[in-house]
């Protein structure tokens, strides 16, 4: 929960505070990320900070926003 700590400024996050996301390129990889991350736009394309697993202290990466869609 090291990461989650770092981008949210709170101790940790729930999964269920987590948005779940996936590549619409390859579907069968799942990101989350979280709303009070913040966003960042180059060139008018927003990216999102996204992290593959929940818990293990792995570095957010950047994806377009545009290429991801959320999973209920």
């Amino acid at each position: 929960m090291y990461n989650l700590f770092i981008m949210s400024k709170k101790p940790y996050k729930t999964l269920h505070e987590l948005k779940k996301v996936r590549s619409k390129f390859n579907p069968t990889d799942i990101f989350y990320t979280d709303s009070s991350w913040e966003t960042k736009e180059v060139e008018g394309v927003v990216f999102i900070y996204v992290i593959k697993n929940v818990g293990i202290r792995e570095t957010p990466k950047l994806m377009r926003k545009e290429s991801l869609e959320f999973v209920r």
